[in-house]
């Protein structure tokens, strides 16, 4: 493939840039507040967890429910704990934030269009396979399918 036509609907113009590198600006700016408030939340919910792991122990050892309907209702508690605190260890890490990621997409995607044009053979295959899908010769003629989140429209 000679020309990385397929690439051309990631290009961005320079208002659409400013327009995205300024709203990720924001979202960064914000990040920090709602990843500490979405950990807090978390928090106070695997607390109100542990308090309902406790109450229905004590109906189990009251004799109030029975132990079929215990271990349901234990597994399911326990279940819920075990995402919880995934999430709460995810949030409490802090690995590579969401507007980061966001940005390093919007770089990529931005950028496909020349990185292929300025690429090697190889360099070139590699980015095919990262921003296509449904490759397809058809022919003499070589067809591209831009994979999500590249084959959404650009709206600003």
């Amino acid at each position: 493939m000679r020309s990385p036509r397929a690439f051309e609907p990631l290009r961005f113009t320079d208002d659409e840039l400013a327009y995205l590198k300024s709203r990720v600006a924001q979202y960064k700016a914000t990040w920090e507040t709602e990843r500490e408030t979405t950990l807090n939340t978390q928090r106070l919910t695997l607390s109100s967890l542990y308090d309902r792991l406790n109450r229905l122990t004590d109906a189990f050892i009251d004799g109030t429910i029975e132990k079929d309907l215990f271990e349901r209702r234990k597994t399911a508690l326990l279940m819920e704990q075990k995402e919880l605190e995934e999430k709460i260890a995810g949030l409490e890490a802090n690995q590579r934030t969401v507007p980061d990621r966001l940005a390093e997409f919007l770089e990529l995607a931005g950028t496909a269009y020349f990185q292929y044009k300025l690429a090697l053979p190889d360099e070139k295959r590699d980015l095919l396979e990262m921003v296509t899908s449904n490759r397809r010769v058809n022919g003499r003629n070589v067809e591209l399918t831009l994979s999500l989140p590249f084959s959404e429209e650009k709206t600003l």
